[in-house]
């Protein structure tokens, strides 16, 4: 956002007072209203953008034991095998080892995923510089430009 903030020629806060109000207005008209925007956004996010680490890790468990709910006996072994595992793996990241590679189709995925933020940043941008003074004529490109983002992304919500 900072890039759009940056590229904008007016920066006077009543212009884009007016203009985000007109945008948000056309939103809510479209999609109604979706509530507070850290409720709902990841576009900013730089960390996991979904719980399946932590989906991952309790199959883990759960393969593991072969059980939903092991005795406890069992999960008390386990977790001390575990936390040695991991000292044992912070000692050797502390040591100099290199962390794991990430599989690289995620790393292709998270510069797919950063490109086409960027270039919505940017084309958000020139929705502000070449239609600040005509809120109603940017509109449809403002919607051009957030369906073309929205259909690079899509992957990330399963809509191939």
């Amino acid at each position: 956002m900072a890039l759009a903030w940056a590229l904008l020629p007016n920066k006077t806060r009543t212009t884009y007072v007016e203009m985000f109000t007109a945008l948000r207005d056309a939103f809510v008209t479209d999609f109604g209203d979706v509530g507070p925007v850290r409720t709902w956004s990841h576009y900013d996010n730089v960390g996991p953008r979904t719980t399946n680490v932590a989906e991952g890790f309790h199959n883990g468990l759960n393969s593991r034991f072969g059980m939903s709910h092991p005795s406890l006996r069992l999960f008390l072994d386990w977790l001390q095998k575990y936390q040695f595992e991991v000292q044992c793996r912070g000692l050797q990241l502390a040591s100099g080892r290199p962390p794991k590679q990430r599989p690289s189709a995620y790393v292709k995925l998270d510069e797919n995923l950063w490109a086409a933020k960027l270039s919505y940043s940017i084309d958000y941008g020139r929705i502000f510089r070449d239609f600040a003074f005509n809120v109603p004529a940017g509109l449809p490109y403002f919607r051009m430009v957030t369906e073309q983002y929205l259909s690079r992304v899509s992957y990330l919500l399963g809509c191939h």
